[in-house]
């Protein structure tokens, strides 16, 4: 948030998600289900909708995303939570690292 997202990140983002729903829509699956949201619930959206987000999200400058950025999120907000058996984890890990073999100590090696 201090520094901002730059240009590639945000062109590189953009990217990413207009492909993810030029796939959604090859998808007769995603297609219909998209439909049926549209015709039960009460938002009133249809495909219109869609034409639009992706535009909108098209014409997203790295400006407008870290003044949102800076507007809606707040370093002294952050909330980190790590949940998990930490010293099992610890231990796989550690068993899993070969053991270190000490160097011979010099004028060891056997000599026929």
């Amino acid at each position: 948030i201090k520094d901002g997202v730059t240009a590639d990140e945000v062109k590189a983002a953009k990217s990413a998600m207009l492909q993810e729903k030029q796939v959604e829509r090859s998808q007769d699956g995603m297609l219909a289900s998209r439909l049926a949201q549209y015709l039960t619930k009460k938002e009133g959206r249809t495909f219109a909708y869609d034409a639009d987000l992706i535009k909108k999200i098209g014409a997203l400058t790295p400006q407008q995303i870290n003044t949102t950025l800076k507007k809606h999120l707040s370093y002294d907000k952050l909330v980190m939570i790590q949940a998990g058996d930490f010293a099992k984890a610890a231990k796989k890990v550690a068993d899993k690292t070969p053991a270190t073999q000490a160097p011979a100590a010099a004028g060891s090696s056997k000599k026929n």
